[in-house]
């Protein structure tokens, strides 16, 4: 009886380090994002995409096969190479639209473009990802999936807005609040829909994932409409701690029917 546990316990392990890597993975990608701009200043363009390429090299040997890694260190290892990619396709886009030296509204346009290039390729890549790991997809990894890409998504609905409500002098706040209205209404209603496609198979870690993204994305838009970032913070935190309540109900329902329906199944048998 004791092979078993023996022989468990360094998937278990194994597992974990793969775990704490891919975590470590994505600090280093958002790292790089931050430390590389202050370094090169103008000139991180130019070096995004050897730094994306570098990335990718690394998730495609940690992740090696891909079709029998595990779910949640591929969906980790694809948030730190999408931050990269879509970085890259940013810089690609923007950069070739400022050597027509725009001003204005067109230099507006370009920057919001690049945002949609940027959030195409990380929506692409993950769905790609999961075109590919469709037999084995797991809900926490199509909880990652979801996060990165919404967030893209919602960046460029608010740059979309701004250019739509564009006007010549300082940027209308109107088009700052709608933008952020409709990028929080694109992350709840596309955390909704995933959760009913899901239901059967929604799992905690899932739902808590759709619970805390949407309630981030509700308190942003609350905060805006009162124009005030410590009504976000509350609203925030508090749809957040709501959203982890129902979570741990749903899981406390679904163990006490899982005895309930053992205890049955035993008392049957005798």
């Amino acid at each position: 009886m004791s092979t078993p546990k023996a022989m468990s316990t360094p998937n278990t392990h194994t597992q974990a380090t793969g775990l704490v890597g891919a975590l470590m993975f994505v600090g280093c990608s958002i790292l790089v994002m931050i430390v590389l701009p202050l370094l090169l200043l103008f000139a991180w363009a130019g070096f995004a995409p050897f730094a994306a390429f570098l990335f990718i090299v690394i998730a495609v040997i940690k992740t090696r096969p891909l079709r029998r890694a595990d779910g949640t260190v591929v969906a980790l290892y694809w948030l730190g190479t999408a931050h990269l990619i879509g970085w890259s396709a940013f810089a690609i886009v923007y950069l070739w639209g400022l050597s027509f030296r725009p001003r204005g509204y067109e230099a507006l346009a370009w920057f919001t473009w690049a945002c949609w290039a940027a959030a195409a390729t990380t929506v692409g890549t993950a769905a790609l990802l999961a075109v590919v790991r469709r037999r084995v997809l797991g809900g926490t990894e199509v909880a990652i999936y979801w996060l990165g890409s919404v967030a893209a998504l919602a960046w460029a609905v608010f740059w979309l807005l701004n250019l739509l409500y564009w006007r010549e002098g300082p940027v209308d706040p109107n088009a700052e609040r709608y933008g952020v209205h409709a990028g929080a209404a694109l992350i709840v209603a596309s955390a909704v829909a995933l959760a009913l496609l899901r239901l059967r198979s929604l799992g905690d870690v899932e739902l808590a994932t759709y619970a805390i993204g949407s309630a981030v994305a509700i308190g942003l838009s609350a905060g805006m409409f009162y124009e005030s970032p410590t009504v976000a913070i509350i609203v925030a935190l508090s749809l957040s701690f709501v959203g982890l309540l129902v979570v741990a109900s749903l899981r406390a329902r679904r163990s006490s029917g899982h005895v309930g329906a053992t205890a049955a199944g035993a008392d049957g048998g005798t």
